[in-house]
């Protein structure tokens, strides 16, 4: 769309705009109400969820898997891998190399101001830029920019340079931006594949071990989940079919001992 299409949908947009495209229907989630909504729909379907329990070995036994975690044994007859970032490091616990990489980026939020960008989602592919408004009017502000990882602490930090860059960009892009004042920052792990597709599908290699995997910038959030269940394999409803170079087939080999 041209710059005057443009501000006929978003008046908002700053003079350094002169083009782009709008997805009628594009919309996006907050993690902190889908993901306890997640969870109790599984519950109310039957599923047992335990959170802080981390996964340190899984063996595969005739017909079932056996994973060893923090908080004791558990026995499965399918193991469903979202780990995102750790997908890598879960698959090599039944024997395969999932290419996923981890990475750390942050998140800007500001005070709230005048609600002028009602649902829209922003982004700005080329310089970094995601951008949203909630209806308490804070501008949340991400697009991938890097955090610092702490590896000896397990911390992720925001980073000052990443802080002005993204805030830089984001004033440009809506200048209302620049009358708020930056409230507070996080920083998360994401994962992503070697060429940004989804993992997904069964191993034949590890029959009953799926892989769940989307990269963060197309996901709702940068989190960590491993399904272990006794039932049937899962199917998609209706005639969805996995499209061939996401197949997980395409991307495991075995793992190196």
């Amino acid at each position: 769309k041209t710059r005057d299409e443009l501000l006929a949908i978003a008046p908002y947009l700053g003079k350094a705009v002169i083009g782009g495209s709008f997805l009628k229907g594009e919309g996006y989630a907050n993690p902190l109400l889908v993901a306890p909504a997640f969870i109790k729909a599984a519950t109310a379907l039957g599923a047992r969820v335990q959170q802080g329990a981390e996964v340190t070995a899984i063996e595969k036994r005739p017909g079932r898997f056996e994973l060893t975690t923090s908080v004791g044994k558990v026995k499965a007859e399918h193991v469903v891998s979202a780990a995102g970032a750790w997908t890598g490091p879960v698959g090599r616990l039944v024997g395969l190399n999932l290419p996923v990489e981890g990475s750390t980026a942050q998140v800007i939020v500001t005070e709230g101001r005048p609600n002028i960008m009602l649902d829209h989602l922003l982004q700005h592919v080329g310089k970094g830029l995601t951008l949203k408004q909630s209806p308490q009017g804070t501008f949340i502000i991400g697009g991938g920019w890097p955090a610092h990882l702490d590896k000896r602490l397990g911390r992720k930090v925001p980073m000052l340079d990443s802080l002005i860059g993204n805030a830089w960009v984001a004033a440009r892009t809506v200048p209302e931006i620049a009358n708020a004042q930056l409230v507070r920052s996080w920083s998360g792990m994401g994962g992503g594949s070697i060429d940004g597709l989804p993992i997904l599908g069964a191993s034949s290699r590890v029959p009953g071990f799926q892989s769940r995997t989307v990269p963060s910038g197309i996901s709702n959030s940068s989190s960590t989940a491993l399904i272990c269940t006794p039932a049937k394999p899962m199917k998609a409803r209706g005639s969805l079919k996995l499209p061939r170079e996401a197949a997980m087939a395409n991307f495991i080999t075995a793992a190196h001992s």
